[in-house]
């Protein structure tokens, strides 16, 4: 998707895949929505970015692929030269490891 002049996202999201559960379904899509929320406050409010794209992908192995991007500033992880890991756990829980310049 590219932020138009009017302010409007035209855009493709991408994606094929064998039959998903409801419950993983719900899940991409809140996803989605977190990723599509975040580039609207960070990247095309403050016109730092102009696009943002969904990727859905089976692999032949079966696994499936959700990738989300946009042309913003990025995350800490990109800014500090870290590395970004989810925690297990209940709850959601993501992890920063860097060397500090």
């Amino acid at each position: 998707m590219k932020a138009s002049a009017a302010g409007q996202l035209p855009g493709r999201v991408r994606g094929r895949t064998g039959p998903l559960s409801v419950r993983a379904v719900t899940a991409l899509v809140l996803l989605v929505n977190e990723a599509a929320i975040n580039a609207c406050k960070h990247v095309f409010r403050p016109r730092r970015g102009t696009r943002f794209s969904v990727r859905l992908h089976e692999g032949e192995d079966g696994i499936v692929d959700l990738a989300t991007r946009d042309d913003g500033p990025g995350f800490p992880p990109a800014v500090l030269g870290g590395a970004l890991q989810w925690l297990d756990g209940p709850g959601a829980g993501l992890s920063v490891a860097f060397r500090p310049r």
